[in-house]
């Protein structure tokens, strides 16, 4: 039984958890603009889940010591224990919604990989994502044989800005376009002409701004000239 003499300190330090922890979550991943609503919505039902993790928790934490809990919002210890398990469950989600663990646990039930290709990512963070952890072969190389785990890719911009093969070691993952950091990478003249030319460029590697991206291209390494260029067979 939750006991206060003040019911509206109460009600905040009842609430409060959930919102600790959606704050958390926005730290570790980019969640987008939240509208107020969302907020007010995603906080409460994430102070649910706090609730219902704390409950057996401390029921387990009672039987293990011998204690008896008193559930009492106002005592700094209890609220001390609130706000560390909504950080932790804050680092959690974050960390999950990150790496797609929600939509990467529903394609393995059977039958769901062929209708499910949903993300919590945009489809370029995503399959970057996807290609720098190896992870390409499961989601992301759709070709019923020869598949890949990893790639590198050829970026051409807009406008006539040229083109440009490398392997894409940074990247963001948030909603918004932002930058992507090719390293090693080559520069392209004449892209897919005969008389293509594909040179090493000379220095770490070549920062584009995603705004200007016209098309980027995954290949396999060995189909690539720059991948042969900074690699070369032995």
């Amino acid at each position: 039984m939750i006991k206060s003499d003040n019911t509206t300190l109460n009600l905040i330090k009842v609430l409060i958890p959930g919102f600790i922890a959606l704050f958390i979550i926005s730290l570790v991943v980019d969640i987008g603009g939240l509208k107020e609503f969302d907020v007010v919505f995603y906080g409460f039902m994430l102070t649910v889940v706090c609730w219902a993790l704390a409950y057996p928790t401390i029921w387990v934490f009672a039987r293990l010591s011998g204690k008896t809990i008193i559930w009492e919002p106002t005592s700094p210890v209890f609220t001390s224990y609130m706000t560390v398990l909504s950080v932790i469950l804050g680092i959690l989600i974050g960390i999950g919604i990150q790496n797609d663990w929600f939509y990467s646990a529903l394609r393995t039930i059977p039958g769901t990989d062929t209708i499910n290709k949903r993300s919590f990512k945009r489809p370029l963070p995503f399959l970057l994502f996807q290609n720098s952890t190896g992870r390409l072969k499961r989601d992301g190389d759709g070709r019923p044989g020869t598949k890949v785990t990893e790639a590198w890719v050829r970026v051409r911009l807009k406008q006539g800005g040229g083109t440009y093969d490398g392997w894409p070691e940074f990247y963001s993952s948030g909603s918004d376009p932002s930058e992507l950091y090719l390293s090693p990478a080559c520069q392209v003249q004449n892209a897919g002409e005969t008389t293509e030319k594909v040179t090493k460029h000379k220095g770490p590697g070549i920062l584009i701004y995603e705004r200007e991206i016209l098309s980027i291209e995954f290949f396999d390494r060995p189909e690539s000239a720059c991948f042969l260029q900074w690699l070369p067979p032995k």
